[in-house]
């Protein structure tokens, strides 16, 4: 199940990145350019021990200067870098309960039940609502001190396979 839900995982990222699934396996920076965006564009992704950077053709000389020769942590400081998401994929044989300290109380939230976040402030990392009052977000784990929500954790789809 692991070997699946990994290459599903390469293959999205293949197509979004414009590169092949194998490059993904390559270390250091790999650079591609998206074959149909028809405005400037940048996507930065950070997997395994490689750092892929996607940009529409008219900018891929220009940003390939700025970050040639950079650390992955020097290319995601850069100024062009605004706002980062970190997706995680579970291990679907792994089964293990989910525990927050015993101080705290914790619950999850599925589907609708996500609505009752709905103005939360200081999560913004993990949920967010855009102006009509929507989320993508489909699973939530809240951890609280007493009435106070001191946590949250929001899982997505991030495409429509689910992944």
């Amino acid at each position: 199940m692991r070997e699946i839900i990994t290459n599903k995982v390469e293959e999205y990222l293949a197509r979004e990145y414009w590169c092949s699934p194998s490059r993904l396996h390559a270390s250091g920076v790999v650079y591609t350019v998206h074959g149909t965006a028809n405005r400037p564009c940048i996507k930065i992704m950070a997997y395994r021990d490689t750092v892929v950077v996607c940009t529409s053709k008219d900018l891929a000389g220009r940003v390939r200067t700025l970050v040639e020769n950079k650390s992955r942590d020097e290319i995601f400081e850069l100024p062009l870098v605004y706002g980062q998401t970190i997706h995680y994929v579970p291990d679907r044989n792994d089964r293990g309960e989910v525990m927050a300290p015993a101080a705290f109380d914790s619950t999850f939230l599925y589907g609708d039940e996500i609505f009752s976040l709905k103005g939360l402030q200081g999560f913004d990392n993990s949920l967010a609502f855009d102006d009509r009052g929507y989320t993508p977000t489909r699973a939530a784990f809240i951890a609280r001190d007493q009435d106070k929500i001191i946590g949250v954790s929001g899982a997505a789809p991030v495409s429509p396979e689910g992944l």
